[in-house]
């Protein structure tokens, strides 16, 4: 299982599909619950185009692990529907880089895309698709939460 940032760095930016969400907290009225300081508040297993074998990663960002129980058990996934995630700290400006450089762990790095499906194989060019805007279509996100507001991204 991957734990750390440097962990997730060889996904950096990546669009992931998310094949397998295991919580070990919940969430109740916005606050998480049953979890422990020393345990991830979850686990994910994705599935991306730059590995050959799924891969595990703990959750341990808290605003991470509420966006993915807000995505999956909140909303639900709908039977044409797949979830995408993508991990990454490039949209935070310099000033915010810098800073994650010694204060990582607060900062969340999940981007959660609720798309049709099959978008995951067209947005990583595995099946054909459209063109233009008509292919941005085909994949564009139904649902999405982004880990901060856009005040703070580049």
């Amino acid at each position: 299982m991957l734990i750390k940032d440097k962990d997730f760095q060889k996904i950096e930016g990546e669009v992931c599909k998310l094949v397998e969400f295991h919580p070990i907290g919940t969430v109740q009225e916005g606050k998480i619950k049953n979890a422990s300081i020393l345990k991830p508040y979850a686990t994910i297993v994705v599935k991306c185009r730059i590995s050959k074998t799924n891969l595990t990663y703990a959750i341990t960002n808290k605003a991470d692990f509420v966006h993915l129980w807000e995505a999956l058990r909140l909303r639900r996934l709908k039977e044409n529907e797949e979830a995408l995630v993508i991990w990454s700290i490039k949209k935070y400006s310099t000033l915010g880089r810098f800073i994650y450089k010694y204060f990582h762990g607060p900062f969340p790095k999940l981007t959660i895309w609720i798309c049709p499906t099959k978008s995951y194989e067209k947005i990583n060019n595995l099946i054909p698709k459209k063109d233009g805007e008509a292919g941005f279509l085909e994949v564009a996100p139904i649902a999405e939460w982004k880990p901060i507001s856009n005040d703070v991204l580049e």
